[in-house]
């Protein structure tokens, strides 16, 4: 068999086609056409020695290639992913475990980009992120940023800009995510995160309670609500109307005072994030509302730090919870299996001033990369792929996908299914939104916001003096600026 027969009959080796190329380009002179000029030089009284020459170029190339293969198998990048860390039962980012399905399928596809997963306990986020973050730390390429520290985030300096990312990734439509979050992510034309996931509180309520209680009919504004916590208070046993967590100044914002804000349209800052809005007010009826709530809940709140409220309702200590779909799981695994949506507890819109208004605070995570990382261009790969509508369909599982797109694959419209939490949520998060602009200041604020918020609560001050006072170091700290 000749070389041309050789090359023929090994055409299907991906290898060896690629030899063909080197070996017309390389070992055949270019003053001729390929075919013509093996024509000629097989004709020759040359020929074999011809053949051997071309025999010779061929195991060249073919070495060099089976190297260039070897090689290529050990020009592995390396990324690493930082993910919050919470319960695995009920978090869905703890899916992005290393010899999870998402990560096992990402390896599949992209065998030449390895990722490190690093889950960081959750109440340890971010304060984890953001020092790496300001001391420009390449420990991490990609990470997903709680949405109310995106200001301190991007105010690090240790965040890259996106939009060139975004630019190069065809799965990157940006009209395809949530509006509102999407904005989330900007500073000043520049995107530096996109969103991931978002959730929403809704509005669960003690079935069994409520009906002791003689409550007909599910709140559905806040003169309901109010009667309702009158009824079951006045029932005088072990339950209260309602708790808060005294010591979680995330779950105060976005939980006990959020919903009203939104409800009424406002905010502690203007949309700028520059100036107080605290003394507007649609403001303070918010907060009005909220602290009359709090006056309901018993003392002993001040000592909470969030993950008492679960097990309190699950033991029918506690007539409402304003909490997001992921407690459906949690309660069930607390009672065995034995209190379940629709039974034991139902869920409802969270109530408005008035009878059909809703609205509730919207949270959830943003993807970034880190300026520091020596691989930006497999993060932006990762990131890309991460947030595609099929990939964050599962990915973001309970809670809700920011991408039109993955809400409309047919494994999230599967796994909805007559599902009532999530129904329920999807239905809220249209009425969602930020309690507060995501400035740099947030954490501060929401530490001021929760101090104020605990002094209103037990009649240490009235509610309107802890809203001056609120104003006042709100100012004092936008000023700092």
């Amino acid at each position: 068999m000749d070389m041309d027969q050789f090359l023929e009959t090994s055409a299907n080796s991906s290898i060896l086609q690629e030899y063909v190329i080197y070996h017309r380009r390389c070992c055949i002179p270019n003053t001729a056409a390929p075919d013509r000029l093996h024509q000629r030089l097989y004709r020759s009284k040359g020929h074999m020695r011809t053949k051997s020459i071309l025999f010779l170029c061929f195991t060249l190339v073919f070495m060099l290639t089976l190297g260039g293969v070897a090689m290529a198998q050990d020009d592995v990048v390396t990324i690493n992913f930082w993910r919050p860390d919470r319960s695995p039962e009920s978090d869905p980012p703890a899916i992005w475990d290393d010899t999870g399905d998402l990560i096992t399928a990402w390896a599949e596809e992209h065998p030449n980009i390895q990722v490190n997963i690093n889950p960081i306990p959750f109440n340890e986020l971010d304060t984890t992120q953001l020092t790496a973050l300001r001391a420009g730390s390449s420990d991490v390429d990609v990470l997903l940023v709680n949405h109310v520290t995106i200001g301190a985030a991007i105010g690090t300096g240790g965040l890259e800009p996106l939009d060139d990312c975004i630019a190069s990734q065809e799965s990157m439509v940006a009209e395809d995510w949530i509006p509102g979050l999407y904005a989330a992510g900007q500073r000043e034309g520049v995107q530096y995160t996109v969103p991931f996931d978002t959730d929403t509180r809704v509005m669960y309520y003690n079935k069994a309670l409520l009906e002791e209680a003689g409550i007909e009919t599910v709140p559905e504004t806040w003169d309901d609500l109010y009667a309702a916590f009158d009824a079951i208070e006045a029932l005088g046993g072990d339950a209260a109307p309602f708790y808060y967590p005294g010591l979680n100044k995330w779950f105060v914002l976005y939980h006990t005072i959020g919903p009203w804000l939104v409800q009424k349209q406002t905010s502690f800052l203007n949309p700028d994030g520059n100036a107080s809005t605290t003394l507007d007010q649609a403001t303070v009826e918010a907060w009005e509302h909220a602290i009359k709530l709090a006056s309901y809940a018993p003392e002993a709140s001040l000592t909470y730090n969030g993950e008492e409220l679960e097990p309190l309702f699950a033991q029918g200590r506690m007539g409402f919870l304003f909490n997001g779909v992921w407690s459906v799981p949690t309660l069930a695994e607390m009672t065995d299996g034995e209190w379940n949506p629709g039974e034991e507890y139902g869920l409802a819109l969270i109530p408005g001033p008035e009878a059909g208004m809703t609205g509730s605070a919207n949270g959830g995570f943003h993807m970034a990369m880190a300026a520091a990382s020596q691989n930006k261009e497999a993060a932006c790969e990762f990131i890309a792929w991460a947030t595609s509508p099929e990939v964050m369909a599962v990915a973001t599982k309970d809670h809700i996908p920011t991408r039109v797109g993955a809400q409309e694959t047919e494994f999230f419209q599967d796994f909805v299914g007559d599902n009532e939490a999530t129904l329920l949520s999807l239905d809220q998060s249209v009425s969602g939104g930020l309690p507060v602009p995501a400035v740099v200041e947030l954490p501060e604020i929401a530490d001021l916001v929760l101090r104020q918020y605990n002094r209103a609560a037990i009649g240490e001050v009235s509610a309107q003096q802890a809203l001056e006072e609120l104003d006042q170091e709100i100012t004092d700290l936008l000023s700092r600026r």
